[in-house]
């Protein structure tokens, strides 16, 4: 049994990796000079991390590979030799990325992104801003996605009384499943939430059309993908004040360059794809795929296997 490990780790989480693993050869990338990589991942029959897409084409020797990430689009159009299975990080960033949209709301609603700003530029507002606040308390919000993040996201709003709607189209328990639902409900919101994975549907479903139906005084978060908004279109409603504010923690391009438009965007969150991470991130990521490792050798069936034709 070889073992390719692809994700960069620490010497204390490579020391606890081993540990756990006991006799079980690993192999880490970091470790291996550029040219050798791709043969050592070829040889392996488990892989833990994500590898180029192109390399998952030649494989004739792995069994298994679990992913670093919930998203695994880039595997979607890969045609293996061989079978394997494939595992991804379904639920492992719940309660982070819900706190960070709460957190960015927040931030919103009590101005605490202009305050930064204040601060930066030795400026007193006072009370001129007080009439600008807003209250989350009993606020409508509407979370597009019902799983892990959209389940912790409504058991935090719980404490502000907010009124949680669901809409998912292959959700059962969604509020609303159909698109011209999800339509009107965008014109009586406060804030919307997209947690909602990539796939074929989710492309451009915040279009310019759509984005124009929300309220004036609302909040858009998105904590699901880039590519399901509108960039362009979004950042002409915040720069002409047309909604409340934004945070987003995906972008469509990843890092921004430095010149797109939404650095120039007032009310504006870029949370920089940060919002799944915390101080024991990379460790528990560890610990997930020790605990699949464990399974995979008694022949039990592995957590949060992935459906590449379905997308999720």
């Amino acid at each position: 049994m070889k073992i390719y490990c692809a994700i960069k780790l620490n010497d204390r989480e490579k020391d606890y990796l081993k540990k756990e693993l006991g006799t079980t050869p690993v192999t880490f990338r970091d470790e291996l000079p550029k040219e050798e990589r791709k043969d050592h991942f070829l040889q392996s029959h488990v892989c833990f991390g994500n590898v180029k897409p192109e390399w998952l084409n030649e494989t004739t020797s792995l069994k298994w590979i679990q992913l670093q990430s919930i998203g695994f689009g880039i595997y979607q159009n890969v045609q293996p030799v061989t079978d394997f299975s494939m595992t991804h990080l379904k639920n492992f960033f719940d309660i982070p990325v819900a706190e960070t949209a709460l957190a960015g709301i927040m931030a919103l609603n009590r101005g605490i992104d202009q305050l930064v700003i204040d601060k930066e530029q030795i400026v007193w507002e006072g009370y001129a801003l007080r009439p600008h606040l807003s209250l989350l308390q009993g606020k409508s919000v509407l979370i597009l996605g019902g799983g892990g993040i959209g389940q912790q996201l409504k058991k935090l709003l719980s404490a502000f009384d907010a009124q949680v709607t669901f809409y998912g189209r292959r959700t059962v328990n969604s509020d609303i499943q159909k698109l011209e639902d999800l339509d009107e409900a965008l014109t009586k919101t406060d804030i919307v939430i997209n947690s909602l994975p990539g796939t074929d549907q989710t492309v451009n479903l915040f279009d310019k059309r759509r984005l124009s139906l929300l309220k004036s005084d609302a909040i858009f978060v998105n904590v699901g993908r880039g590519s399901a908004v509108d960039e362009n279109a979004l950042a002409t409603l915040l720069l002409e004040k047309k909604i409340k504010g934004a945070v987003l923690d995906v972008t469509r391009i990843e890092p921004l360059p430095a010149d797109h438009i939404l650095y120039q965007c007032p009310n504006t969150l870029l949370t920089q794809h940060t919002a799944g991470g915390y101080k024991d991130e990379i460790l528990d990521v560890v610990k997930v795929f020790l605990r699949n490792f464990a399974k995979f050798q008694k022949g039990e069936e592995l957590e949060h296997i992935v459906n590449l034709k379905k997308g999720y």
